[in-house]
């Protein structure tokens, strides 16, 4: 049941017409809503989705259904309202005041849904379902009240019928988790066109791409993603750093589940020359990061260069025992030029050291053999490309169907205990 409260103000004239046992099953006109509590969510949506309108006939039982409507809609953890006596022209009735508190367990939303492209879907989809915003309330009911709105709003722009489905999407870098809407049956992309590609060849687009997209289910969203993760790397390589895809269309399929054509308009921007890269930080060897990473300055800006100077320097850092670095990049373009330059802030973060060896899966023999080719002592940096090398080394003197290694941090302590298990 909704967290209701009652109260009632009124002169004593008043409350003996509105209240009086004679009129107990007489209807009164509401005059005014008030909403307290709303933050997120605006009060003309709160009292719109409460189904009260002002004018309207009410009485007691009428603000109990609107508190239970507003609570069942998921977007609030708590509905009480109260009212009061309040004449308007001669006219006795209602002042309600509804007081909410929102649910806080708010997720971002994403609307993937291919028949809407190129509408506004938060804008149209709030003048169908008023509390429709940027950040979901996490709840079943609310979760169904975007699907009821969506299914809705589809069927309005289009014309035909089309229900909706939601994902959770859990980004494991941040753990933030978003709601995803799209169809629940998704169209099938059966071929697309890249408009705009000079630099990078059509086919060579086809080439890196069709094998993953072609025939398999499509929406904009999963499209876009396809094309940053497979195609602006080489873009990148070519020193484009600045190509970006300006539009992804598709025409509407014929049925759920139909194919689908869609079209790309691909941006390539300019060809960049990586002018400089500054190596910052303290305590760091400039000198010697910088000859292992071996940038490409003063030539084409390829990024995957660029990405392989990164690597080289997280790798020179932690033969040193410096196992988890922080590399800062800021990039400055001269976009005139046609010129970037990169500035690195490098932060080491803590020292790590070597603690202990520990071999298994070996029988005594090989497990001396192998004991007998490590270096490392006790306190040394925990030279983790040593490891490396040290497997490559052990693996050609031992029989063995694979190997895994752990690497644990004792508590409270920067030391590393590190496990090699023979399989």
């Amino acid at each position: 049941m909704p967290d209701r409260c009652y109260f009632r103000l009124a002169s004593l004239a008043v409350v003996g017409l509105l209240f009086g046992a004679a009129a107990e099953a007489q209807k009164f006109p509401l005059h005014e809503v008030r909403v307290e509590g709303a933050e997120r969510l605006s009060a003309g949506a709160v009292i719109v989705e409460s189904g009260l309108r002002i004018g309207g006939p009410v009485d007691q039982t009428d603000f109990e259904e609107a508190s239970g409507r507003l609570q069942g809609s998921g977007f609030f953890s708590s509905v009480r309202f109260a009212y009061q006596p309040k004449t308007v022209e001669e006219a006795p009735g209602f002042s309600l005041t509804l007081r909410v508190e929102e649910v806080d367990q708010l997720r971002p939303v994403i609307f993937d849904i291919p028949a809407l492209g190129g509408v506004d879907v938060l804008g149209k989809l709030a003048e169908i379902a008023p509390f429709a915003h940027a950040q979901i309330a996490d709840t079943p009911e609310a979760d169904n009240y975007y699907r009821a709105g969506l299914e809705e709003l589809v069927a309005a722009e289009t014309g035909s019928p089309e229900e909706i489905s939601s994902d959770i999407y859990n980004d494991f870098k941040t753990g933030e988790l978003t709601y995803i809407f799209r169809p629940k049956v998704l169209p099938r992309l059966q071929e697309f066109e890249v408009e705009g590609a000079s630099a990078l060849s059509t086919g060579r687009i086809h080439e890196a791409i069709d094998h993953l997209v072609i025939g398999e289910e499509y929406t904009e969203r999963r499209f876009r993603a396809y094309l940053t993760e497979n195609i602006l790397p080489l873009y990148g390589e070519l020193g484009r750093l600045k190509a970006t895809f300006e539009e992804v269309s598709s025409t509407s399929p014929a049925e759920p589940g139909g194919p689908l054509h869609a079209i790309v308009r691909v941006a390539e921007g300019g060809e960049y020359e990586l002018l400089s890269v500054d190596l910052r930080g303290d305590a760091i060897d400039a000198s010697t990061l910088s000859e292992a990473a071996n940038f490409p300055v003063g030539k084409r800006a390829n990024q995957k260069k660029i990405g392989a100077g990164l690597e080289a320097i997280r790798t020179e850092l932690s033969r040193g025992g410096y196992l988890s670095p922080q590399l800062n990049e800021k990039r400055v373009f001269d976009d005139a030029a046609l010129q970037v330059r990169i500035g690195l802030q490098i932060e080491r973060g803590p020292l790590f050291t070597f603690g202990s060896l520990t071999l298994a899966g070996l029988d005594p023999k090989a497990e001396a053999t192998a004991r007998k080719r490590w270096k490392l002592t006790p306190g040394d940096p925990m030279n983790n490309p040593y490891v490396d090398d040290y497997l490559k080394e052990v693996l050609q003197r031992v029989e063995t169907n694979g190997v895994g290694r752990q690497m644990k941090v004792r508590e409270g302590t920067t030391i590393v205990d590190l496990t090699i298990t023979f399989r």
